[in-house]
């Protein structure tokens, strides 16, 4: 199992303000019970969009300020993105950044896993029907570049939804 590949590691979650409510919420606590072997640090904010995302990684790295023994990180971002940038352009950013995150998470031996952009019933930027479908694409676009997600690593459980 995927899991069992990263016991007794650090994990690192990066992300927008899901991942800021995270640690307060039941899934953090779900992830830390289910996963006590594991260090788990969350580093969200609201309305982050990933090229933030990405700077809070480069700066944790920058300063080794990060959790023990890192070997996975996390990232949960992208809601924020979306009618931001044309379509087109938001995906050609979203794969500038995923791959700057890539080379930064590779060049210190982690493991980089990509958490899908969640539908919501509203969006920022956008009226909700073309939001989900930049959602959707982008999710692809993550897919793509990224060889696991985060559902391989957490597995399927009822309380926790990535």
């Amino acid at each position: 199992m995927f899991l069992s590949l990263f016991y007794f590691l650090g994990v690192l979650v990066v992300g927008d303000s899901h991942v800021q409510y995270a640690s307060e919420m039941e899934l953090a606590n779900t992830l830390r019970t289910r996963s006590t072997d594991y260090h788990w640090t969350f580093r969200g904010r609201s309305g982050s969009r990933l090229h933030e995302a990405v700077d809070v990684v480069a700066s944790l790295f920058a300063t080794n300020s990060l959790p023990k023994n890192l070997k996975l990180v996390i990232i949960h971002s992208g809601h924020n993105d979306i009618g931001r940038l044309p379509k087109q352009g938001l995906g050609l950013h979203f794969r500038q950044q995923l791959e700057r995150l890539l080379d930064l998470v590779a060049a210190n031996n982690a493991c980089l896993l990509w958490s899908d952009i969640l539908p919501a019933t509203t969006y920022r930027y956008l009226p909700t029907a073309p939001a989900l479908q930049i959602r959707r694409y982008l999710n692809q676009w993550a897919h793509r570049l990224l060889p696991h997600s985060a559902r391989d690593f957490i597995g399927s459980h009822p309380t926790v939804r990535f």
